[in-house]
């Protein structure tokens, strides 16, 4: 019975590490893919002659508050300066940190 159980566990165990490793090779070839795509359009925008800021619209102490990975102190410096509610300052500074990869 035990080694029946012990048996079962090592299966699923298994299964479960083949799983994650699969996944995870996935994510590494869409990120791979991602990062060519980033690229392209690094390319095509400094052929246009366009800047892009993504900070464009951020107050820089917010920016420096993600940078110093401040992120509960940058959302309430986003919520004090643009008048908005706590969830759509947070959600506002996440989208800043998608879009850099400020704090994380």
């Amino acid at each position: 019975m035990e080694s029946t159980l012990a048996a079962m566990l090592a299966g699923v165990t298994l299964g479960l590490v083949i799983g994650v490793f699969t996944q995870t090779m996935k994510l590494q070839k869409r990120l791979r893919q991602l990062s060519i795509v980033d690229a392209k359009l690094d390319a095509l925008l400094k052929q246009a002659g366009i800047e892009f800021d993504p900070f464009e619209h951020v107050q820089q102490e917010v920016i420096d508050a993600l940078k110093s990975g401040s992120k509960i102190e940058a959302i309430r410096l986003y919520k004090e300066s643009s008048n908005v509610s706590l969830k759509e300052a947070k959600e506002n500074v996440e989208e800043v940190q998608r879009r850099t990869g400020l704090g994380g």
